[in-house]
């Protein structure tokens, strides 16, 4: 009996000590695991991203030049029409006198866009119009483009276009006109961006997102997910992170450019920061 309960005894300190080892070993792997990498300097491209609807660079609204009754459009929508082509014919007929139909004629070249009004419908001069044409040979596109970007501003920089109806192309476009002047109230800069259109797949009225390259600069740039709060960074040294706040730039790809408070070289955690405190062990992946 007595061997038994040795047994027994011997067994629950055995027990005992493997339980307080684990939990030992337990507290020391509390550590939590952390990926860091070396920062460095990358290119960066500092890009400009908006959108707006594209519209002809001519577009006008045509009216007629007489009094009278719409007699018929002899243009229909869609179709091209060259300067001075007829479009439409009006009864210009007062009690008393017989007219020839008048004519009313294209101002410009371009796509026939809209006949607005209904055959027999009463016009005047200059009151309601008649026809929209457009000329889409180019299209253009009217942006505010933000204060500072204004130093960087000339003609002909280089625009990339997209458009809903064509989601895998994209379509080159430029800088053709800005302002020379800022605007008081939004602090932008009215920007003319044109786009050729030789084939026409580009038409007045859609949706376009555009992308300008500004600036193409090396500078230290870190993984975006490094970036905790508000703007801060973990830094790693001799085991234990240190929260560091940091000043960002320009965005690209999976990049952040950091423009003040990190140096080339110094290690910060990318992956594992967002459960981190300040000064805190860690264990390197």
């Amino acid at each position: 009996m007595k061997k038994v309960i040795f047994l027994i005894l011997i067994s629950l300190l055995i027990f005992t000590i493997s339980c307080n080892k684990k939990k030992s070993q337990k507290e020391i792997d509390s550590r939590p695991y952390v990926t860091v990498e070396e920062t460095q300097k990358r290119e960066i491209i500092e890009k400009f991203n908006t959108s707006g609807t594209l519209i002809g660079t001519e577009e006008v609204d045509v009216y007629s030049k007489v009094s009278g009754k719409l007699i018929k459009y002899e243009i229909s929508e869609g179709t091209w029409v060259k300067k001075d082509q007829v479009i439409a014919y009006v009864d210009r007929d007062v009690t008393g006198v017989k007219y020839k139909p008048a004519t009313i004629k294209a101002p410009i070249s371009g796509i026939l866009a809209k006949n607005y009004l209904d055959k027999g419908t009463m016009i005047a001069p200059g009151q309601v119009p008649v026809s929209k044409i457009s000329n889409m040979n180019n299209v253009k596109l009217e942006i505010e483009l933000p204060e500072k970007y204004f130093s960087d501003l000339k003609k002909n920089i280089k625009v990339s276009v997209t458009v809903d109806s064509y989601p895998n192309k994209s379509f080159e476009g430029y800088i053709s006109n800005y302002s020379p002047i800022i605007n008081q109230r939004t602090h932008t800069v009215d920007t003319e961006i044109k786009i050729a259109n030789p084939q026409m797949v580009l038409r007045s009225g859609m949706f376009a997102r555009i992308e300008i390259d500004f600036d193409k600069r090396n500078s230290i740039a870190i993984p975006q997910q490094a970036i905790v709060g508000d703007n801060y960074v973990y830094k790693y040294r001799d085991g234990k992170v240190y929260i560091k706040k940091v000043e960002t730039g320009a965005l690209y790809k999976e990049y952040i450019e950091i423009q003040g408070g990190l140096e080339v070289g110094e290690k910060i955690v990318t992956i594992g920061q967002k459960l981190l405190n300040d000064e805190l062990e860690v264990r390197l992946r």
